[in-house]
């Protein structure tokens, strides 16, 4: 069970991806108490959002506020049916809007204090003037349950994803392929006007073909100043497709213009990629323990059919089980049964692949896990030990 939210005078609805994938039948229900059948349009695993489609031509939809105008302290309301409750309406303010400097989920996304428990999912985010400024997607929780914590996805993000879903049946993104530098831990962050400096180029890319090198500080983009990773990411993304762009870059201290066509993100291509500015040091004996894996503490086993009916598990969560956790891994927040999804965006969906990203991670950075225990889906942070 989710929420939704009626954004089109035809019975369009958006909600999150999570709340409607591989299920056979969608039903609706209305604020009058009505139930509908609802059709799939589209849905993109990704950004976590899909669109639905009811044959009512009575309903009024809700409107799509412009999140760019959001501001944190802003007065917000989050409506939905937690564990069950029809239209429970909760109160609170805009923590945070985004956080440029970060490179994960969380680096786009709205942060409330309105409480946002299981069942919040895919329901909206309003202003005081009834407005959509987002959809409510998830929660920072050691419980299960709201802790004052919460994300939803922008309105201008939903916009782009609702246009976008009608059309095509999919999101269609554009991608630059680069890699952007970042501090390590210890280092100083990046402030929110830091450039934008290549790390890596991605072969066959828009990136490559515009002849950009590791170093280079990209300005602008199609005219549009960049700010941080996260704007030029936008930027890339809202970009018609095969059009040709101008970037700005500083190249050994000269300001130089390059060109290049954006192209469609391909398949299976990791957004929003980071690497750190310099390998991390390894450990000297001793120091092992302290500033060691978190991860490598957790133990996993394969999440069978089986296992699944038996931990009560929502259709479609694919991932690993944990099965026990080291008393000194520094992650007592995980519990026996809990299901790893994904790890820092990464999916998981097999022993294979959680060991090989255990082993390829910077213990000394963040790492940010998807968890679902039950049938409810939150984010943990293990912070280096």
């Amino acid at each position: 069970m989710g929420s939704g939210v009626i954004v089109t005078n035809e019975g369009h609805i958006i909600t999150n991806n999570h709340v409607v994938d591989q299920v056979d039948e969608i039903d609706v229900q209305l604020s009058d108490g009505r139930t509908e059948k609802a059709r799939l349009v589209g849905a993109d695993d990704q950004v976590d959002l899909a669109v639905l489609k009811i044959d009512n031509s009575g309903v009024k939809p809700l409107k799509l506020a412009d999140s760019d105008s959001v501001q944190a302290g802003d007065f917000v309301l989050a409506i939905g049916n937690p564990f069950g409750f029809d239209e429970t309406v909760t109160d609170g303010i805009v923590s945070s809007k985004g956080r440029p400097n970060r490179a994960d989920v969380f680096g786009d996304l709205i942060q409330t204090n309105a409480a946002i428990n299981p069942g919040n999912s895919g329901g909206p985010l309003i202003n005081l003037r009834g407005e959509v400024v987002g959809i409510n997607t998830a929660i920072i929780s050691r419980s299960g349950g709201s802790q004052g914590i919460g994300f939803a996805i922008p309105s201008n993000t939903v916009r782009t994803a609702l246009e976008s879903l009608l059309k095509k049946g999919r999101i269609i993104r554009g991608y630059l392929g680069i890699q952007m530098r970042v501090p390590q831990t210890g280092q100083p962050a990046l402030s929110p006007g830091e450039p934008v400096v290549v790390d890596e180029i991605v072969p066959g890319s828009p990136a490559e073909e515009a002849h950009l090198e590791k170093g280079d500080v990209i300005k602008k983009f199609d005219g549009h100043e960049v700010k941080s990773f996260t704007d030029l990411r936008n930027l890339v993304s809202q970009a018609d497709l095969n059009k040709k762009v101008e970037l700005e870059i500083v190249r050994a201290g000269k300001t130089i213009a390059v060109a290049t066509q954006i192209k469609e993100q391909p398949v299976g291509y990791e957004t929003g990629r980071v690497v750190p500015q310099q390998p991390p040091a390894k450990p000297t004996p001793g120091e092992e323990n302290e500033g060691g894996n978190a991860l490598a503490g957790i133990h996993v086993a394969p999440l069978t059919p089986e296992l699944g009916r038996q931990l009560d598990l929502p259709n479609g969560v694919h991932g690993v089980v944990v099965t026990a956790v080291d008393p000194d891994a520094g992650v007592a927040d995980l519990q026996k049964g809990d299901v790893i999804e994904e790890v820092n965006q990464q999916p998981i969906n097999s022993v294979a692949d959680y060991n090989k990203i255990v082993h390829s991670i910077d213990p000394r950075q963040a790492q940010v896990l998807s968890v679902c225990r039950h049938r409810v889906r939150s984010f943990l942070v293990l912070r280096p030990r």
